[in-house]
């Protein structure tokens, strides 16, 4: 997220974003305070990792559990304005139907949330834990636990004061502010005094693609956030190897290779692999190495603190 606030303040200086409809015009306003711009795992084009964080939870730290620390849950998650904000743009993001064909859809629409039943939005347990909810769904225990000031968890008591209405405005919000901060990034960039210099990994599966399953007979969807053996409707079998090939690309882990580059929406070249960059890099390199590592690699760490101690002599 740095990385996409830095580059929003060097296209825009400290003005917020435009209104919805206003097509956004980089003024590059906030290149007079900055010389070099270094981004390590940005995702320029969003991350699919921030979907799968809205739908299933966050762990603190990757792969293990810390004492006395819980996870992000869903609704935690949502409550972060970033974690909407770092979601695929609208022009890259990528979904599957059961066949892993494409499948077109907003991103950016409450209705859409609300048809494929993502996000701690559309559980009716975490609704029914916010004033005016319906409590109906909620077990004897959840109950007692939810009324209970000695019980431990004092966010579902804090929930109770926000009513749903409130919720899904401040969702709506959140989906809407993402958006204009996207067309913002995505803006055509002229050139620009600031030197941009992009730092990734290229050899990890990275999530790229969310794959969705409707169940006719229960009338509900399932979201594929990992790969797994699936079988259509029509009765054709997909083994797992064959949906992780099409859900994952190469990048750290977190954030595509191509995310990190970027790529115009507009290209209409009709090849998709190929990288049209909505801004072009000074400099770029990538390693064999995880997001959370980027800065521990050696090569990574020569690079770019060679460029920042180059000093420009300026022109007389």
């Amino acid at each position: 997220m740095g990385g996409l606030i830095a580059r929003y303040a060097a296209m825009y200086g400290t003005a917020d974003l435009g209104r919805d409809g206003v097509t956004p015009v980089p003024t590059w306003a906030g290149a007079l305070h900055i010389n070099k711009l270094m981004m390590f795992g940005t995702p320029n084009e969003g991350s699919a990792r921030s979907i799968d964080a809205l739908l299933n939870g966050y762990p603190i730290i990757a792969d293990r559990k810390l004492p006395f620390v819980d996870d992000l849950r869903p609704e935690d998650v949502m409550a972060n304005p970033a974690a909407f904000q770092v979601l695929p743009h609208q022009g890259s993001a990528r979904f599957l139907d059961e066949n892993l064909q494409p499948l077109k859809l907003d991103i950016y629409d409450p209705k859409t949330w609300e048809k494929y039943g993502w996000g701690a939005i559309n559980d009716p347990k975490f609704l029914a834990k916010l004033r005016g909810g319906n409590t109906s769904v909620l077990s004897e225990k959840e109950l007692k636990a939810l009324n209970d000031p000695k019980d431990k968890n004092a966010d579902d008591r804090l929930l109770a004061r926000t009513t749903v209405a409130q919720a899904l405005a401040y969702f709506a919000s959140a989906l809407s502010r993402a958006k204009r901060f996207h067309l913002a990034l995505d803006a055509p960039a002229k050139t620009t005094t600031v030197k941009l210099f992009v730092y990734g990994g290229n050899c990890e599966p990275t999530l790229d693609a969310i794959v969705l399953i409707r169940d006719e007979k229960k009338g509900t969807w399932t979201t594929l956030t990992d790969a797994k053996d699936i079988k259509t409707a029509a009765g054709k079998e997909y083994k797992k190897a064959e949906v992780r090939a099409a859900m994952f690309t190469l990048g750290d882990g977190t954030v595509t290779a191509r995310s990190l580059l970027t790529a115009d929406p507009s290209n209409k070249t009709g090849d998709e692999t190929a990288i049209k960059p909505i801004f072009a890099p000074t400099s770029s390199l990538f390693g064999c190495i995880s997001h959370t590592k980027l800065f521990l690699d050696k090569p990574i760490q020569d690079s770019f603190l060679s460029a920042l101690a180059v000093t420009e002599q300026k022109q007389p």
